[in-house]
């Protein structure tokens, strides 16, 4: 089957696309070894995310995500309170 696409004149949206993995994971991480907070959007899905923000909750970075009411959550905006360099903490033993 051929199909053919017509040209358009003008093309009027907004283009989303997910977040790439290896700037999601450096973003996070080096803000973890800032000073302050920052806001990491775009943040990519998967479970290597929530296995990087459990990874560091762990060293003791406080990472939540953004919540816009009392229930509503952007799963892929976060905050992250920076502890500044050398300030990891050394994670517990599972139990």
């Amino acid at each position: 089957m051929i199909k053919s696409v017509s040209k358009a004149e003008k093309i009027n949206g907004i283009i989303s696309l997910p977040g790439d993995k290896s700037i999601s994971h450096r973003a996070m991480l080096l803000n973890s070894i800032s000073n302050g907070s920052a806001l990491v959007s775009n943040f990519c899905q998967g479970d290597d995310r929530n296995a990087m923000i459990n990874c560091l909750n762990g060293l003791g970075i406080n990472i939540q995500k953004v919540q816009l009411g009392d229930s509503i959550y952007v799963d892929d905006t976060f905050i992250v309170e920076g502890i500044g360099k050398g300030n990891l903490s050394k994670p517990k033993k599972n139990a």
